[in-house]
């Protein structure tokens, strides 16, 4: 299946549409409340709108997903998106991000997952990713 690049606001409606706007965790009866974006939209140079990259989360999943306690793996499987459906980064070969995504070795910033010892190293990490490419949109 090709995927279509929607804009933000129908990519937002599609997800939702697609998930009964009910969180996609099993046992989470919550409301969504995001469409979170599986693999970070900014690894795509179009924006990464694609309703296969996208999954309704209530607030509390939706910390869990960028914080990586819910994995790119996970997701995928909550949405029941087939590996062949999934949008890939423009920074990666199909080859290796089907490889990582089966083994659980890809974070959602599109890189190969390190072993955190500790939520505060997460959050170290985390916030280390952010600035490096907060000073690359503002180059």
């Amino acid at each position: 299946m090709k995927n279509k690049l929607l804009t933000r606001q129908d990519f937002k409606e599609e997800v939702f549409k697609r998930d009964k706007h009910k969180c996609v965790v099993p046992g989470c009866e919550q409301k969504a409340v995001d469409a979170h974006h599986i693999m970070e939209r900014k690894l795509f140079s179009d924006g990464g709108y694609y309703l296969n990259n996208g999954a309704s989360l209530c607030a509390e999943h939706h910390l869990d997903a960028e914080i990586g306690k819910i994995t790119v793996k996970e997701i995928l499987d909550y949405v029941k998106v087939n590996i062949d459906e999934i949008p890939i980064p423009d920074n990666i070969t199909i080859f290796d991000y089907v490889g990582l995504i089966k083994t659980d070795s890809l974070d959602k910033w599109g890189e190969k997952k390190k072993e955190i010892d500790s939520i505060n190293e997460w959050w170290k990490q985390y916030e280390n990713k952010k600035g490096k490419k907060e000073t690359k949109e503002k180059q």
